[in-house]
């Protein structure tokens, strides 16, 4: 049977949730589901994934307010076998128009709930949204364990209507533009980076406060833009390590930008579970994460022993960091566990479209 997906983004911006969601497009199984790309606004930097020939509906809409009659009417009107959202506002806005389309709603979790949501701009608001509309959901897939578990015991989605997938990471494409032969550095200091949209979110603010305990010898780069770029320049420039912190901008290939790299750095104050650790770890790079990183603990079970150091609290980052010794054995070698790769977690997610689209 073949069926007819409604994909829904708000954009085309380089956040891990966008490119999740282009990244599975790109990898189903065409022959079996034809997938449509449903955009509020098509603007950001992923237009080079979007699968060639791909069907795409651009509302030209700045934000969901505005474009919310103009989404209802085109799922209406495409009446697709299934709709899939996965960034959490859009997922409840097309949760209450559910009863109204023809198609089953699928809808991807990307953050834990339990530390995103008290972040959120109308924390309440998007509480009760979650407690009132999840449960109605045909599916829900979580990134981790711990997200499935806050899933069922305080949003009451049923267990059976839930699934673990992975992100999907293209292991070949990214390895592509690695080098695995770090080029000579001028001088004997390590280097950090770390990468994200320069939001509260990915905590880069605590970062650099941390940095100044580090040596005058190491670095520290952050690739990514967003609206705190201003704020975290400022810190810099106030910090005694400035000459030593470079904010890298947007780059559409964090792997090339990791030759030099000792260690990846993630200080955020909440996840999902984050790409831009999944590309590290595919070019080989050891992994110092915040324990509020999502499903960052259970992806430490199952990468090679020592890549990934989880930190209960922020005294322990910043003392993994100074810990952090030169030299790495592993460098350029794919650390990746194999269910993260694009192939593998694109067949789950088309054998578990099917699966919905055929339940009663």
């Amino acid at each position: 049977m073949t069926l007819s997906l409604d994909i829904v983004l708000a954009s085309l911006d380089a956040g891990g949730a966008e490119r999740v969601a282009l990244n599975l497009l790109r990898g189903i199984d065409r022959d079996t589901i034809k997938a449509r790309l449903v955009l509020l606004n098509r603007s950001g930097p992923l237009e080079e994934l979007i699968p060639e020939g791909c069907d795409c509906i651009n509302l030209g809409k700045a934000r969901l307010r505005s474009a919310g009659p103009a989404l209802y009417h085109t799922l209406r009107r495409q009446r697709a076998d299934l709709v899939f959202s996965t960034i959490g506002y859009l997922n409840l806005a097309i949760l209450a128009m559910k009863p109204m389309l023809s198609g089953k709603v699928v809808v991807r979790e990307a953050n834990l709930p339990s530390i995103s949501l008290p972040m959120a701009p109308y924390p309440g608001i998007m509480k009760s949204g979650y407690r009132y509309l999840y449960p109605h959901s045909d599916h829900v897939i979580a990134t981790s364990e711990r997200m499935k578990t806050e899933l069922t015991e305080n949003f009451s989605v049923q267990e059976n209507r839930i699934s673990v997938m992975p992100n999907p990471v293209d292991t070949t494409a990214i390895r592509s533009s690695f080098s695995s032969q770090p080029a000579s550095n001028d001088g004997t200091g390590i280097r950090f980076v770390a990468a994200g949209r320069l939001v509260p979110q990915k905590g880069f603010d605590r970062l650099i406060s941390a940095f100044k305990a580090c040596s005058t010898s190491h670095r520290l780069t952050i690739w990514g833009e967003g609206p705190e770029r201003d704020t975290l320049q400022n810190l810099i420039e106030n910090s005694p390590r400035s000459g030593q912190i470079t904010l890298g901008g947007f780059t559409p290939s964090l792997a090339s930008k990791l030759t030099d790299a000792d260690v990846f750095l993630l200080p955020s104050r909440w996840e999902g579970m984050p790409n831009a650790v999944l590309e590290a770890l595919t070019c080989g790079i050891p992994v110092i994460a915040t324990a509020e990183s999502g499903g960052i603990a259970e992806l430490a079970k199952l990468a090679p022993p020592g890549e990934i150091t989880v930190c209960d609290t922020w005294a322990d980052f910043t003392n993994a960091m100074l810990a952090t010794k030169q030299g790495r054995e592993t460098h350029g070698h794919n650390l990746l566990p194999k269910r993260f790769e694009l192939d593998s977690v694109a067949k789950q997610f088309s054998d578990l479209l099917q699966s919905v689209a055929s339940a009663p």
